[in-house]
């Protein structure tokens, strides 16, 4: 169901936003909630018109305003990496070269890495909320371009380290994982991280396929492996929340 706008009556005046709506078979009434980030949601039990729905969000103007007081919007992906300008790439920033053709609109964005010059280059689509969601998906598959290498340079280092299985994913709360398999899972946002916290959460993983804990071994061995993983966890866990939440929806 597509999202609708309605006005709120806000202290500094008339403030339009956005509810999503959406149907539930099973629902027995009407339930409006705010995401952390600010998204609206309304919930319609089945024989509940839109219109009714509607009528009963703005019925809860002091809730929404006190709600969305307290949240905190989730930033837009394309805004970020504009002000941004570069991505994480084996082991290096890579700049962003936007690619935006002035004489006509653009329907399909597109993605190309190089290697030699050590750039992205960009073209999103003119709608900007299809840009948004084709950034996702094409930083995405830069990730998937980028990381398997940077991870077998970082092993080739470290003789008694095998080489991994990857995959790169969409994990909305961590940087990455490793199973007692040894495949190491991470999240396609680390080309959005400096190249050294990038760096750094691979060696957490890679870590783990040595100590599969978090044990003081495992803690001495990540030292060894990353001399700044101290400095470089906390500064993860300074940063690292803002931009985990680009590129989630709803």
């Amino acid at each position: 169901m597509p999202a609708q706008a309605i006005a709120l009556s806000a202290p500094e005046g008339l403030r339009v936003v956005e509810v999503n709506l959406r149907r539930v078979p099973s629902a027995r009434r009407i339930k409006l909630t705010v995401r952390p980030d600010g998204a609206i949601w309304l919930t319609l039990p089945p024989g509940v018109s839109e219109h009714s729905g509607l009528d009963f969000a703005k019925a809860q103007e002091a809730f929404l305003l006190r709600a969305l007081a307290k949240s905190k919007p989730t930033p837009g992906l394309v805004g970020f990496l504009r002000a941004q300008d570069w991505v994480s790439a084996l082991g290096r920033r890579a700049t962003v070269l936007w690619e935006t053709p002035a004489d006509r609109p653009v329907l399909r964005s597109t993605a190309r890495f190089e290697p030699d010059s050590h750039a992205l280059r960009l073209t999103l689509a003119t709608d900007p909320v299809r840009a948004e969601s084709d950034l996702k998906h094409l930083l995405w598959e830069t990730a998937r371009r980028v990381l398997p290498p940077r991870i077998s340079a970082l092993v080739s280092t470290r003789p008694e380290l095998p080489q991994p299985t990857v995959s790169v994913r969409d994990q909305v709360s961590r940087w990455g994982s490793c199973s007692g398999r040894g495949g190491l899972s991470l999240n396609w946002r680390l080309v959005l991280l400096p190249p050294d916290l990038a760096d750094h959460v691979v060696w957490h993983e890679l870590a783990h396929l040595k100590h599969l804990d978090h044990s003081p071994y495992f803690w001495r061995y990540l030292r060894e492996l990353d001399e700044l993983a101290d400095v470089r966890d906390r500064e993860l866990d300074r940063m690292g929340g803002d931009i985990m939440r680009l590129g989630r929806k709803g």
